[in-house]
């Protein structure tokens, strides 16, 4: 088996069985490469039909570790349940000592659950260059650890962004959700309810929270008679590919499209899509990969999108898009303006 935890079939599987080496876990070269791992000088590695190069774990500097995490390797963030990734996901995988989980949570989000730290139990500090300082817990560190997994999964989500509540609304919210036992995370306006057809169901109240000395008024998927579906548009929201140079969604066909094209490339890409002259506009470094570029074709015209991560920085270019986004004066303005582009 791969250290990820998926399975090696046949013919590969018995190919590998013959090699007899110690260990029944194998690790892909890109594994490896983004988990920091070193194979040990003139190793083979065994290549698969499919061009994939994948060493035993005994080939590597860190066969122990890799043995006792094998089929959690990469580590996860208990709230959104992605995947860490960058140079953190490889320094939290370093970090492992005696835990059994490879699942972190930010110590925000401690605070703003209400959760309780085993007692001595200082957070894992982890600061890259000149980017913010990040204070994380293994979840393992959790009083409780089943309480956290229980608080975790309602942590506030917007339905509308799908991105994560903070600070004092986040708060006010997962209070809520506790108090009326809902399961969603999920939290709509009801602006944004009207806007995709969902109904809230009668003799439901919102939660009011202040944001930016704005109030806000929230229901959750839950207060909605139709949860399913707020909950199925929030996921999509995740995903759906956005113009960088106004923070909105594309209308179809470019939507699908750009969204098709980033499940099939190997490339990691990000959300935000840009047209070459906002690129260099913004003075972005561009590293021209054709794995990061989707040429659009529509009525004779050709227009190459660049995704986000096809600069050379996109964190610092994603920061300055930030600061050009127009705000709609009103809450339904915005979030029927999110979803027209």
């Amino acid at each position: 088996m791969v250290v990820s935890g998926r399975k090696i079939h046949d013919p590969v599987a018995r190919e590998l069985a013959l090699k007899k080496y110690a260990s029944r876990w194998w690790i892909t070269s890109k594994h490896a490469k983004r988990l920091w791992i070193d194979i040990r000088d003139s190793e083979p590695a065994y290549v698969t039909p499919n061009n994939v190069s994948i060493y035993n774990i005994t080939q590597t500097d860190q066969a122990s570790r890799l043995e006792k995490y094998a089929g959690k390797v990469i580590p996860t963030w208990a709230v959104s349940a992605e995947e860490v990734a960058g140079p953190l996901g490889a320094a939290l995988f370093r970090h492992l000592t005696n835990q059994v989980e490879n699942t972190w949570i930010k110590a925000e989000e401690v605070s703003i659950l209400g959760l309780k730290v085993k007692q001595g139990r200082d957070p894992t500090v982890v600061q890259f260059n000149d980017e913010r300082r990040m204070e994380l817990y293994n979840l393992e560190e959790m009083a409780d650890p089943l309480q956290a997994r229980f608080h975790v999964k309602r942590y506030p989500m917007s339905a509308i962004t799908g991105s994560k509540y903070m600070g004092e609304v986040a708060k006010k919210l997962l209070t809520s959700s506790l108090a009326h036992s809902y399961s969603s995370p999920y939290w709509t306006t009801k602006a944004y309810a009207d806007y995709i057809g969902v109904k809230i169901c009668p003799d439901e109240t919102p939660t009011r929270a202040t944001s930016n000395d704005r109030v806000l008024e929230l229901f959750n998927a839950d207060q909605t008679c139709s949860p399913d579906r707020v909950t199925g548009m929030a996921l999509r929201n995740t995903v759906s590919p956005r113009n960088l140079r106004t923070g909105m969604f594309f209308k179809e066909p470019l939507s699908s499209e750009l969204l098709s094209y980033a499940m099939k490339t190997p490339a990691k890409l990000d959300m935000y899509w840009m047209t070459h002259s906002y690129a260099n506009a913004k003075k972005a470094a561009i590293n021209f990969d054709a794995h990061r570029v989707y040429l659009s074709i529509h009525q004779g015209k050709t227009t190459p999108w660049l995704n986000v991560n096809a600069s050379t920085d996109p964190k610092k270019l994603l920061q300055r898009a930030h600061g050009d986004w127009v705000r709609p004066k009103s809450r339904a303005e915005a979030e029927k303006k999110t979803h027209e582009i």
